[in-house]
């Protein structure tokens, strides 16, 4: 495995212009060379692959390359995995505090910084729905352990968010038994989880987990109680201990409000889990231009967080009418109001009044700044108000959106 030795700028070509920054660790293939440069992919970098060049010192062999853990570049990874799959990433940074506090390693059978069994990492966690392509052999490189647990989460979180008030410690408890079974458990709190694992059956057991007594073994400090297999409320409840202290322990790196009890996830970025297009299932009455912005947006290489980033953008500038045109003087047009003395400059005002050709500019402007490499919401927001529709009021449109995201992020 080839993998970047240090934190590097990603270039057009050799000395060329910047394109956007890696971390040291992260997955490489090699296409090409030219002097001390090489022509790089980023397999891990959905929902396209990225490419560019780097130095040719700056790649190198993973088993020789990856340094010990640093919380920071822990911290990083988690919000780039919070973006792309839309769990969120003080949950997945407390599972990794949880299951190893962050120490890479082995226990027992299990490996690595999130404890994958060698049969979870080869299962099938629906990775091409997310547009993530994984590589089969590092399960000992942290990093791509933290790709392949969000996707894990993600699994679970989809599958449980039809159930009403679903919080962390549901969503773990379903990681940790599976669908199925957690949802035999929160319509019977009073069923042993034993009982529950064995109606579902060994076929819809979690991927990678082959019976009952293994799962049961497996989080005994979670599952059992006094030595016995717990029942779903009481394995919630413990489950919810040691959630809280792990999101106490990962705070400094991911601050969250509330305990595991209270705290939901991400409801596939806004209540439109079955589609999994972002934020549309928050809207009413624009869902049509909702979804196309999102889906114009995840065409041209956006990730989730970056949709709803430009969706909320929409939202505050035109309300979803691409007919408006703003008041008074202002020759501002359509869904994101594209100025004529700006991106809209030498377009047609009637042009800039189709919804395809307005979300086609912005994009197009879009690509021209570093929002495909925002992590975090608030920075997808942030760069689309400074570096795209660029108001006169940064500071309030910032705040405005950033809270209009919010919305469409939590259902």
């Amino acid at each position: 495995m080839t993998i970047t030795t240090r934190a590097e700028i990603v270039r057009d070509n050799p000395r060329g212009a910047p394109l956007f920054s890696v971390d040291e660790g992260e997955a490489v293939n090699i296409r090409g060379a030219r002097d001390d440069w090489v022509n790089v992919e980023f397999p891990q970098r959905p929902p396209e692959t990225l490419k560019g060049w780097l130095p040719k010192d700056a790649v190198g062999d993973g088993a020789a390359a990856v340094a010990a853990i640093k919380k920071q570049d822990f911290a990083r990874r988690i919000a780039f995995e919070q973006g792309r799959v839309l769990v969120q990433g003080h949950y997945l940074a407390a599972i990794a505090q949880l299951r190893s506090k962050l120490a890479d390693g082995k226990a027992g059978g299990e490996l690595g910084i999130y404890r994958i069994l060698p049969d979870e990492w080869t299962a099938d966690w629906s990775n091409k729905s997310f547009g993530v392509s994984l590589p089969q052999d590092p399960i000992n490189n942290w990093r791509d352990q933290a790709s392949h647990f969000a996707l894990m989460a993600r699994a679970a979180q989809t599958g449980v968010m039809k159930a009403k008030d679903v919080t962390y410690v549901d969503l773990y408890l379903a990681q940790l038994v599976g669908v199925p079974a957690f949802k035999l458990l929160k319509a019977t709190a009073s069923m042993s989880v034993e009982a529950a694992l064995d109606t579902v059956g060994p076929t819809q057991l979690p991927a990678g987990n082959s019976s009952t007594k293994q799962i049961l073994e497996r989080y005994k400090p979670l599952l059992q109680k006094d030595g016995v297999p717990a029942t779903g409320a009481e394995a919630a409840k413990q489950i919810e201990t040691a959630l809280d202290q792990a999101l106490d322990d990962t705070r400094e790196l991911f601050p969250q409000k509330g305990p595991a009890k209270d705290v939901k996830p991400i409801a596939g970025a806004g209540a439109d889990v079955e589609s999994g297009v972002a934020g549309v299932g928050a809207v009413t009455g624009r869902s049509d231009m909702a979804r196309l912005i999102v889906e114009s947006f995840a065409k041209a290489g956006y990730n989730q967080i970056q949709q709803i980033a430009a969706l909320a953008n929409a939202i505050e500038e035109s309300g979803l009418d691409p007919t408006v045109k703003a008041a008074g003087d202002e020759q501002s047009f359509g869904l994101f109001q594209i100025n004529l003395r700006g991106v809209g400059v030498g377009q047609n005002p009637e042009d800039l009044k189709n919804p395809q050709f307005n979300t086609d500019l912005i994009i197009r402007e879009a690509n021209k700044t570093g929002l495909k490499n925002a992590a975090t919401l608030e920075e997808a927001v942030r760069i689309f108000v400074t570096e795209i529709e660029r108001p006169a009021d940064q500071r309030t449109a910032i705040a405005k959106r950033l809270a209009t995201a919010q919305k469409l992020m939590v259902a």
